[in-house]
């Protein structure tokens, strides 16, 4: 199945992310003078800014700014929330006032409220904040306005997690998720559902697949010309290869010959010498103990050599060595009194090679056809007992196959046993004198793992044809696949096929499962990621629980849950099923979202506009007068100011 099938199946799983485009074309102006008089400015930390008249704020921007010096033109720029994605300088000059919860750049504050009115401000600031950073704030609203800013408070708790931690907190999973991600990416009840996970099925079930932007490789059309060139050029390098492997086997096969000529002079010598001094002789210059191993070597190597040489001619090579009998095919005309009787012998002799060729290979074939009827036969009557002798060779194989891979890896550590083994040997060799003789083992390992290779091709083979049990998942491959299923699932579950690595697409994704879980039950369980603190359910619990039972009974029939973090699916239920167990037994408890259905992210900024218009906001504005004369740290009290409203 391609990749492109894989992802049709996959349906609404995949989420495809938008290329990063940037809109050069300016917010459109809004005639300020029109609201001349009207109520004051209303922003909070991500910066929304509009007059409290308003359903929504008229800026509605990320609170980041980037200061530069654009070299082009030589001057300096200053760019406001979206349009910091303008350039690369800008990108990478970003920054934001805060640091967590404290003010540290306070002319930012002032940049940024360019971008509102020049009128009185209101503002909720973060809690628990220092005094010398909330004198900065207030401090730098007063150089910019006539009308300095009120900041109301209430008696609250809060958890250092929010929507902007919990981004990070996605972005720091996926980059962990996957390393080598080709672009750079920016921007209780949990604990059962995470563990429900362990099963693959379950995982590649609800994986998200975000799609990111890529861009296909062209294929170039070749010229006939131009492939006919490549052509030449691949030609040309594999006669150069070809060279380079014809002269390293002739070297070869020269020591060889040299080896064998020097191994018949030594049993030239034979008539020479006493037997027991020959022996010796023997034993002290060669590889080898005896004399009779001495001419099977050169009869094995002449063999060999002339097989080679055959090949090298472009000859297929002799299985066996034929014998020839020249006199057969001769007219006896032609042939004397000593040539006919060489001929009557030579054609006996043929007659007997001809006939133990035919017969070997008789019995070759009969021993063939015997296997075969016997496997049938085993098979056909017990299936089972035929089934586990073969998965019994299946194993042996695999397990011959994981030990020589195992070997080759622990070669690669020069402090693995079979690496200071092979240094010993070579060493060994190096001190030997007679080691160039030695006779060397060639591609054992190679061959060993070629046949064993074909030998498990051929057993899976017959399983899967004959035993109904065995299928795909038995054989190795399926075996390894199914072992890593639940780590294959994690990085690329989803899809509905197989990963494929030459996929540019699939080079591209970004496969979301467990993620989807954990960064969310951060707000419930902050010490998932090392946060020293209580969750949100726990914390309300404890808020709820320090009134009076009356007023208890009040707060939990209005719990407004508010923040663009709310549009979690299942976070109100989430929230309730917390609560419960830890209010009043049978209490009622009602928990609301946005009202009617708005955009949960400008709930505090409307409840701040209508605060703001109502005569006790008004009176609770800080003029520029009582600022200069009062200081900072002076505000006006309010019933939703430093004390509770009950």
């Amino acid at each position: 199945m391609s990749s492109d099938q894989d992802l049709a199946t996959s349906g609404s799983k995949v989420i495809h992310f938008p290329e990063g485009t940037f809109n050069p074309e300016p917010q459109p102006p809004f005639d300020y003078h029109s609201l001349d008089g009207q109520d004051p400015v209303i922003w909070s930390h991500s910066w929304r800014a509009g007059f409290s008249t308003m359903s929504k704020p008229y800026i509605d921007n990320p609170n980041v700014i980037a200061r530069y010096r654009e070299r082009k033109i030589g001057k300096n720029m200053l760019l406001f929330g979206n349009y910091v994605d303008a350039d690369a300088n800008s990108r990478s000059n970003t920054r934001n006032m805060f640091d967590g919860d404290l003010l540290i750049h306070g002319d930012l504050l002032v940049s940024q409220r360019v971008q509102g009115f020049a009128d009185a401000v209101g503002m909720c600031p973060r809690l628990h904040v220092p005094y010398p950073w909330h004198r900065l704030g207030s401090d730098r609203a007063a150089d910019r306005y006539d009308g300095t800013p009120d900041e109301p408070a209430v008696h609250e708790s809060q958890i250092p997690f929010g929507g902007a931690q919990a981004s990070e907190l996605m972005l720091k999973l996926v980059q962990l998720k996957y390393p080598s991600f080709p672009l750079k990416i920016t921007g209780g009840q949990a604990t059962s559902e995470l563990r429900s996970l362990e099963d693959p099925v379950k995982m590649a079930e609800m994986t998200k697949i975000v799609q990111f932007p890529f861009t296909q490789p062209e294929v170039v059309e070749k010229s006939e010309a131009e492939i006919a060139a490549a052509l030449a050029r691949r030609k040309e390098q594999g006669r150069r290869l070809q060279e380079m492997q014809a002269k390293q086997r002739a070297e070869k096969l020269a020591a060889k010959i040299a080896e064998v000529e020097e191994f018949k002079a030594l049993l030239a010598e034979r008539g020479s010498m006493k037997k027991a001094e020959f022996a010796q002789r023997i034993y002290d210059s060669t590889p080898f103990e005896t004399e009779a191993e001495v001419e099977a070597y050169i009869k094995k190597t002449e063999a060999e050599i002339k097989r080679k040489q055959r090949k090298d001619l472009g000859e297929d090579p002799e299985p066996e060595e034929e014998p020839t009998f020249p006199l057969v095919d001769r007219p006896d005309e032609e042939l004397n009194e000593e040539e006919l009787k060489e001929k009557r012998k030579q054609r006996l002799m043929k007659a007997g090679w001809e006939a133990r060729v035919k017969a070997r290979n008789e019995k070759q074939k009969e021993k063939e056809r015997l296997l075969e009827r016997l496997e049938i036969e085993e098979r056909t009557n017990n299936l089972e007992r035929w089934s586990a002798k073969l998965r019994k060779e299946q194993d042996e194989v695999i397990e011959r196959m994981k030990e020589r891979k195992k070997r080759q890896a622990q070669l690669g550590d020069r402090k693995s046993a079979a690496a200071q083994n092979r240094m010993k040997s070579i060493a060994a060799l190096a001190a030997d004198s007679n080691g160039g003789r030695k006779r060397k083992k060639g591609d054992e390992d190679s061959d060993a793992e070629e046949d064993d290779a074909a030998a498990l091709e051929s057993i899976e083979a017959r399983l899967l044809e004959f035993d109904p049990s065995f299928t795909e998942d038995d054989t190795m491959e399926g075996r390894v696949r199914r072992k890593n299923a639940l780590l294959n699932n994690f990085v690329r579950g989803g899809t509905g096929g197989r990963y494929d690595e030459e996929s540019v697409e699939q080079s591209y994704q970004v496969h979301l499962n467990v993620e989807r879980i954990r960064v969310p039950e951060t707000w419930f369980q902050p010490s998932m990621f090392g946060m020293d603190s209580a969750g949100i359910g726990e914390m309300s619990g404890w808020i709820l629980n320090g009134f009076e039972p009356d007023i208890r009974e009040r707060l939990m029939q209005c719990i407004v849950l508010s923040g663009g973090s709310t549009k979690l699916p299942g976070l109100l239920q989430r929230t309730r099923n917390t609560l419960t167990p830890m209010l009043p037994y049978r209490k009622p408890l009602k928990i609301y979202g946005a009202v009617g259905g708005d955009d949960p992210r400008l709930e505090a900024w409307r409840g701040m506009a209508e605060w703001a218009r109502s005569p006790e906001g008004r009176s609770a504005l800080v003029t520029r007068a009582e600022y200069d004369e009062k200081g900072s740290e002076w505000l006006k009290e309010h019933a939703w100011g430093n004390v509770p409203p009950f």
